[in-house]
């Protein structure tokens, strides 16, 4: 179980979290829903060790093993589809490459720089650039804006084949309804309004 106890977080007058808690189960994919500027980003960045609360403790995992896909996709004008993978893809899982490619449909798109790229492919690639990344935590946060439903459903199935657990942050219907269980939250500072759990 991945504990969040008593997490405040204030910049200035702005209190994003005051005392918040929850526990987050430590498998399968659990989406956060709330609006826009409720505090779902400060969490995940607090989860990935980016942010320090200034009270509360995090138990369940290890800081050091979480990868963490941005609302921005964070890519390079100068590499290539295939350079941004094999930057960051661990020698012992150099292999995985042509598959992380297929995942996101990006195979006849590997040499191609980001700029020639749609904006759903961009996300894609930011996507799978994170799934690279050795982790036992990944974070991601609005992972498919731009991201057709069937492209969606793809890429949750395969999270889901992970047996990792994933926190995602999503305003889109059709991603909560694919998730294992929803939070729905409200703030800020942020607060949890209902837990639902999915078949």
């Amino acid at each position: 179980m991945i504990s969040c106890s008593q997490l405040s977080l204030s910049y200035g007058e702005h209190t994003i979290l005051n005392q918040f808690s929850i526990d987050i189960p430590s498998e399968g994919i659990t989406a956060l829903s709330g609006p826009s500027g409720c505090g779902k980003t400060s969490l995940l960045r607090i989860l990935a060790g980016l942010e320090q609360p200034q009270t509360g403790t995090i138990t369940g995992f290890d800081p050091q093993k979480t990868a963490i896909q941005f609302q921005e996709n964070r890519l390079f004008p100068w590499r290539t589809v295939e350079e941004h993978l094999t930057d960051v893809l661990p020698p012992h899982r150099a292999s995985q490459l042509s598959h992380l490619l297929s995942l996101a449909q990006l195979e006849q798109a590997a040499k191609q720089l980001p700029k020639a790229l749609s904006g759903g492919m961009q996300r894609r690639l930011s996507f799978v650039r994170t799934l690279a990344l050795d982790a036992s935590l990944y974070l991601l946060d609005e992972p498919f804006t731009g991201v057709d439903l069937p492209r969606i459903t793809i890429l949750m199935d395969f999270l889901k084949l992970l047996q990792l657990p994933v926190i995602l942050s999503t305003h889109e219907t059709e991603v909560l309804q694919l998730a294992d269980r929803v939070i729905v939250l409200d703030g800020p500072p942020l607060r949890v309004i209902q837990v639902i759990s999915q078949p």
